[in-house]
């Protein structure tokens, strides 16, 4: 391995891999971050062994998902290389276990209903996968670019108690009527995500 590798930064590093598809800037890419991939997916072993899944195929995504990461990391975002990798590690458990066992709805009365009734949180007596599941949930609600949409959500099914359509309304400062229409443009988006083959749709 070159060892200049070693004193570069990452940044450094993903535009090598980027630009001139440097493998070796890929390995030390690699070995600064495998440790992180694998802590997070061992978090998972349980329930991945549980749906029926070999857990060994998870681990052996590594260096994909870990390419996949340096494709689409974007520094103005502040987050940093590892933090990236680890979300999309968890996800990817999640996606696995998910598609596996259908811990998500598939329409959008079903995911009204769920978030609704708090299901998604209070189904598992495991606490780590409650607080797993909330995360997921979280995560997808921040990506919808049309803020009031994910604020409508929490404020109608995630306060800790139902919240009647008229009290949205007054805290959103919006119509009711408005509120309706955000909430099940946001129960679509929340159901595509959740459906996506492609894990980059819900990072």
């Amino acid at each position: 391995m070159n060892i200049d590798l070693n004193n570069k930064t990452d940044l450094e590093l993903i535009s090598l891999v980027k630009e001139n598809g440097d493998s070796e800037a890929f390995v030390q890419i690699c070995r600064r971050y495998e440790d992180i991939f694998y802590k997070i997916c061992h978090k998972f072993e349980n329930r991945i062994t549980a749906a029926g899944l070999d857990c060994k195929d998870i681990f052996n995504e590594k260096d994909i998902i870990i390419l996949h990461c340096i494709k689409t990391f974007n520094p103005s975002k502040k987050a940093k290389l590892g933090t990236w990798i680890g979300n999309f590690a968890r996800y990817l458990c999640l996606n696995t276990i998910n598609s596996r066992k259908h811990m998500f709805p598939s329409c959008d009365a079903e995911i009204s209903k769920i978030i609704e009734n708090s299901q998604i949180y209070n189904r598992s007596e495991n606490v780590q996968e409650t607080k797993e599941n909330k995360v997921f949930i979280y995560n997808l609600l921040s990506q919808i670019k049309d803020k009031r949409v994910s604020d409508i959500i929490k404020l109608r099914y995630l306060s800790g108690k139902k919240v009647i359509w008229n009290d949205v309304a007054k805290k959103m400062g919006i119509s009711v009527q408005t509120c309706i229409n955000l909430n099940s443009k946001g129960l679509r988006l929340l159901k595509r995500k959740i459906e996506s083959k492609d894990l980059s749709d819900i990072i």
